[in-house]
């Protein structure tokens, strides 16, 4: 089976999955995507990982990329993943952003 991922951006509420196949083409696609869209101030992450996780199935892992502001507690991400495994990378600086070329 290939490799599939799901890229879905948030801020006040998650925007639609980008789901693909993992390979150069699909994934520079969904950057490029990410890259056009304008975020908005606010964080949600607990909804952005219900849309993870709907996007990923029962199967699969997420990956969240954020800048930690407006964590809520660990007890309302552990319900948000339900039982996925949930990988984070925090960069309070706006690296993720800025090496994504998202506009702020």
């Amino acid at each position: 089976a290939e490799d599939r991922f799901a890229l879905i951006p948030f801020d006040r509420e998650p925007a639609e999955a980008l789901v693909g196949m993992a390979t150069p083409e699909t994934i520079e696609a969904s950057l490029q995507a990410l890259r056009e869209r304008t975020l908005a101030p606010g964080t949600d992450l607990p909804a952005a990982l219900r849309a993870a996780r709907r996007a990923a199935g029962s199967s699969g892992r997420v990956l969240l990329l954020t800048d930690g502001h407006g964590a809520p507690p660990s007890k309302a991400l552990e319900a948000a993943r339900g039982g996925l495994p949930l990988f984070t990378v925090v960069a309070s600086d706006g690296s993720i952003a800025a090496s994504c070329g998202v506009r702020r």
